[in-house]
């Protein structure tokens, strides 16, 4: 039986911003990280195969990684700012219109 990482599936693109958020009833902090990097050198070519991750907090100090689409989530771009008004989730990203989402369910609003 071979061992994997569960934090592996996070750091395989460049996280930019990590955001605290309680993403399901339980009120814990859960942790929702967006990212890439399109504008790099020539030789390494755009790091944009991040369309955000979801760490949900089990309350024993370990996250199980969900997937984006698990939550309706889509921050694919270059993800520069995460922050929450009002229970929507604003993203901000480069060269694209703002994102938003419900917290209650992280679906578009």
């Amino acid at each position: 039986m071979s061992y994997v990482n569960p934090c592996f599936k996070v750091f395989i693109f460049v996280v930019t911003i990590f955001l605290l958020i309680s993403c399901t009833p339980d009120g814990r902090a859960d942790i929702i990280a967006g990212g890439n990097l399109a504008a790099t050198r020539a030789r390494t070519g755009k790091l944009t195969g991040n369309y955000g991750v979801i760490g949900i907090n089990d309350g024993k100090g370990k996250f199980t990684i969900m997937k984006p689409t698990q939550f309706g989530l889509n921050l694919s771009g270059d993800v520069r700012h995460l922050i929450v008004v009002d229970d929507i989730l604003i993203a901000g990203v480069n060269k694209q219109p703002v994102l938003t989402y419900r917290r209650q369910a992280l679906k578009k609003p």
